[in-house]
């Protein structure tokens, strides 16, 4: 088999391939000139004949030979007549012989001389001898230890031996083989070709090949047979082989020349550029998708520089490119770059280059590449079309966040950063970390609106708070679109953050002016109201008891009596006056100006400016307050309320039996109870208990009045703070209540 291998062959320029088999054999190899002289020697007939192959070289064959059966013209006629010839030759080494050696010897073509230059490959069979020192019984032991197979058989190919590693080998016992004539062991289908090539050994050639031998069980497995021919006194007697079990490295190569096979189909049918690069990086393959993709064909392409077809902006980083590949044996480096079309616009190519100049086994620098014009367009377009985003949300104020849920990793751009005050290498990218910006009053509540929309919604808007350094905080406002995958698990949350802080803080601002007016407006009702109402009263008192002083039948005693009456009167005018302005001149609502006011002297000063009214209509007031019945209140709002309440009592009577009103006071649960009950009319409260504090109600025409009493009270209390009931039934009266806090 090596024979064949190299018989066809020719060494020198023309045949690197023979020179990798010579530099590579285990089998010494020899190349000899036909005058004798050693041209060149591989390792192992270095070391078989114990030096170097510089010295080699300067010796002349007949120096490493002996007496020969055939002379070196002789082998050079017969290699030349047949292509081939096997001869039995005795060489020596240094200065001890050995025995005879079996060479295959073959004609090599050479451009350096006319003549062929002559191949030996040399088998070393030395002749184990046999003299007396030597038994059979110890050959016998070295043979059975030896790890290779021993097979011997005679001239009429009947195994005369089987070593028990060959035994092994084929699955035998040794009675089984031994009598068996070698073909037995062999399939059928290869039995030709063993004929063959055991009458080869009766011609005397010595040879070494591969070969499929059957095991009792009936698989196969690979060897190399080293076969070498036995004579006795110049006759034919047999052969002895060794056999090598070789089926894990033959199952390996088969499993490599597949893997090459696959990788050629998928080179050939890939739709990337490859190409094979020399050293000078000229083009020396090209991928049948090359031509697809870029249009020229190998006859424009091979043997040319890439750089022939670069985009003029490209040649100059191509270049750096290449020099860096050409300086890092074995090491990649990624490429993008745009090269010509055949009809002259440009292509878009992504991919890397790796220099394999070293790899015996490629010998190039493979690059792939791959064709993204249409990637680099659509990316292109998303580019403007985020760049036209970024202007729009800059615009807009509106910042952007991007949550991958399966990874828990967030991306913020730059406004999100600037919104939050947060750099960018501090920032932790997880959700936990976003939310540590999160004001505490809104932390728990926003964390269950993220996971109610993770659950099942596409989109979810929230408002929240953040609080920054410094505790200063900012209100936003997000909008977010969740990505689901094809089982309906949220993977992606895209959010935007727009800083709505102005727009709050002016809003509260403007409830708040607007409150301000409402109340300003409220405490002129009320300055109108006191005006009108705590007025009226001790003037129309001053009014009667002036006209008493002018009537001249009164006695002194009485003319007294309506003197001091004039002086109260005139004293409670004074005094709701001067609080009137005194409030008014602090530039305080009315129901800021607040003091300390005890309930049952504020009732007395009410009893005092109705007292007339009282007595004409001999009114019961009783009182049943606390001991200690004061509360820190706007003084005049409490007197309006009050005055109001038990005026309304006396006006809504019944004609017939005489008025009684109860005033209670309590302090209970930090708030002043104040309870106005009376035994007057009452009021259906199924018909008007919707409108009874309503601006400009009434519901009894017999009496004067315009409607807007019960309106005042209500308004005066909600105004301290508090709030009012009532419970009344129709011709048994009505009891208000209403409920102040304490303001201690």
């Amino acid at each position: 088999m090596l024979i064949n291998s190299v018989n066809s062959t020719s060494y020198g320029d023309y045949n690197p391939s023979f020179h990798a088999f010579f530099e590579n054999s285990t089998e010494a190899m020899l190349i000899v000139a036909p005058n004798g002289s050693i041209v060149d020697a591989n390792a192992p007939a270095c070391l078989l004949f114990k030096t170097t192959n510089e010295q080699l070289c300067k010796a002349d064959y007949r120096a490493i030979t002996e007496i020969q059966s055939t002379t070196l013209t002789q082998l050079y006629e017969q290699a030349a007549n047949s292509g081939k010839v096997s001869a039995k030759l005795h060489f020596k080494r240094s200065e001890l012989s050995f025995s005879y050696g079996w060479v295959n010897v073959f004609l090599l073509d050479s451009k350096l001389s006319s003549e062929s230059l002559m191949g030996f490959i040399i088998h070393d069979t030395t002749e184990i001898a046999t003299d007396d020192a030597v038994t059979e019984e110890s050959y016998q032991q070295i043979v059975q230890l030896a790890k290779e197979g021993i097979w011997v058989y005679n001239e009429e190919y009947i195994t005369t031996f089987a070593s028990q590693a060959l035994c092994d080998m084929l699955g035998y016992e040794h009675q089984e083989m031994v009598g068996r004539d070698i073909f037995y062991f062999i399939d059928e289908s290869r039995r030709k070709q063993a004929v063959e090539n055991a009458k080869r050994r009766k011609d005397g050639i010595a040879e070494k090949y591969d070969f499929a031998l059957q095991t009792k069980s009936g698989s196969l497995i690979w060897t190399i047979i080293n076969t070498t021919p036995v004579f006795k006194d110049g006759v034919y007697t047999g052969a002895i082989a060794v056999i090598t079990d070789v089926t894990a490295r033959k199952k390996l190569e088969d499993e490599m020349y597949s893997r090459a096979d696959r990788f050629r189909v998928m080179v050939e049918n890939s739709y990337d550029v490859i190409l094979l690069l020399d050293k000078n990086m000229h083009t020396f393959y090209r991928s049948p998708s090359t031509t697809n993709i870029m249009g020229f064909s190998d006859d424009e392409r091979l043997g040319h520089s890439f750089l022939e077809l670069t985009h003029p902006d490209d040649i100059e980083k191509l270049k750096g490119l290449q020099q860096w590949v050409a300086n890092h044996p074995g090491q990649s480096v990624p490429i993008t770059v745009r090269a010509r079309h055949t009809q002259g616009h440009y292509l878009w190519f992504m991919g890397v280059a790796t220099n394999l100049l070293n790899n015996k086994n490629v010998q190039a620098v493979v690059v792939n590449l791959r064709d993204i014009t249409e990637r680099k367009k659509v990316e292109d377009d998303l580019k403007q079309l985020s760049n036209r985003l970024q202007l729009a949300t800059q615009a807009a104020n509106v910042c952007i966040s991007d949550w991958d849920i399966i990874n828990n990793h967030v991306t913020y751009d730059d406004c999100m950063f600037d919104l939050y005050k947060v750099k960018p290498e501090e920032f932790k990218k997880t959700y936990e970390s976003w939310t540590e910006r999160l004001h505490p009053d809104d932390l728990d509540r926003i964390n269950q609106e993220v996971a109610d929309a993770l659950r099942d919604k596409s989109e979810v808007k929230m408002k929240f708070k953040i609080l920054l350094p410094g505790n200063e905080i900012r209100h936003l406002v997000s909008m977010s679109i969740i990505e689901r995958d094809a089982s309906g698990r949220a993977v992606r949350m895209v959010a935007t953050n727009r800083d709505v802080t102005k727009q709050i803080v002016a809003a509260k601002e403007r409830e708040k002016l607007i409150a301000e007016l409402i109340e300003r407006n409220k405490a002129l009702e009320q300055f109108a109201y006191i005006v009108s109402h705590n007025l009226r009263a001790p003037v129309a008192n001053l009014v009667s008891l002036t006209e008493m002083i002018t009537d001249t039948d009164l006695d002194e005693a009485d003319h007294n009596e309506v003197a001091r009456g004039i002086n109260k009167s005139v004293a409670k005018i004074d005094q709701i006056i001067s609080d009137l302005n005194e409030i008014f001149q602090s530039g305080q609502h009315l129901y800021d100006h607040k003091e300390v006011v005890e309930l049952q002297a504020l009732i007395n000063d009410i009893r005092f400016s109705i007292n007339d009214l009282m007595m004409r209509e001999k009114v019961t007031l009783n009182c049943n307050f606390s001991k200690t019945c004061t509360i820190y209140t706007t003084r005049l709002y409490l007197y309006s309320i009050l005055y109001n309440l038990v005026l309304n009592a006396i006006k809504y009577r019944k004609q017939d039996v005489l008025p009684v009103i109860n005033v209670t006071g309590t302090h209970q649960n930090g708030r002043l109870n104040i309870t106005i009950a009376d035994n007057g009319r009452g009021i259906d409260l199924d018909r008007h208990g919707d409108k009874l504090f309503g601006l400009y109600q009434r519901f009894d025409n017999t009496v004067v009045g315009r409607g807007i009493g019960l309106y005042m009270v209500k308004t005066q209390v909600e105004a301290l703070g508090g709030h009012i009931t009532v419970k009344s039934e129709p011709g048994i009266g009505s009891q208000f209540s209403f409920y102040l806090p304490l303001n201690e």
